[in-house]
């Protein structure tokens, strides 16, 4: 039987590496000669796709009951 906590890890890893993933969308050489972002609605979402990813990873750890607490 697999362990409660090793699944909640895989999952805590599986949304860490989404999280990841979405980061890559954030392009920062996509900022103007300005210093502006020039493309804010595209990497705004990939910022947004991220931050669920993490809190998801994040509620995955405080709901899990890791032993020694």
């Amino acid at each position: 039987m697999v362990d409660k906590r090793e699944t909640a890890t895989r999952h805590v890893l599986e949304h860490i590496e989404r999280a990841r993933e979405a980061l890559k969308d954030f392009r920062s050489d996509d900022i103007s000669t300005e210093g502006v972002l020039m493309r804010p609605h595209f990497q705004g979402a990939a910022l947004k796709v991220a931050r669920e990813e993490l809190a998801r990873a994040i509620a995955i750890i405080d709901r899990t009951k890791w032993g020694w607490q």
